[in-house]
């Protein structure tokens, strides 16, 4: 999508890494409400969010079943800096 994605990242001070295994925090949208489809993979919810959305902890290796979890429409690994999570949690009213 982008020519230059490292550098429309470094403009938001994004470190983009990928990782293959190991458990990792992924937004998670749904066509319905996601906690099934996270639940039914082994995931942890961290967050429900409006609109069939949710932020959850999933073993990367059961990521390809939640994509194609009839449910699902996107579902993928995302970073985020824990005081800014943790703030956003008290925002929504989420503990962490």
């Amino acid at each position: 999508m982008f020519a230059d994605s490292s550098r429309f990242a470094e403009q938001f001070g994004a470190d983009v890494r990928t990782a293959s295994e190991g458990r990792a925090l992924c937004m998670v949208i749904g066509h319905v409400s996601p906690v099934s489809a996270i639940n039914a993979v082994g995931g942890t919810l961290a967050a429900m969010l409006p609109n069939h959305r949710a932020i959850a902890i999933v073993d990367l290796r059961h990521l390809p079943a939640l994509q194609g979890h009839e449910d699902i429409r996107v579902a993928g690994p995302i970073s985020v800096d824990p005081q800014r999570f943790a703030a956003f949690q008290r925002l929504i009213g989420v503990r962490g």
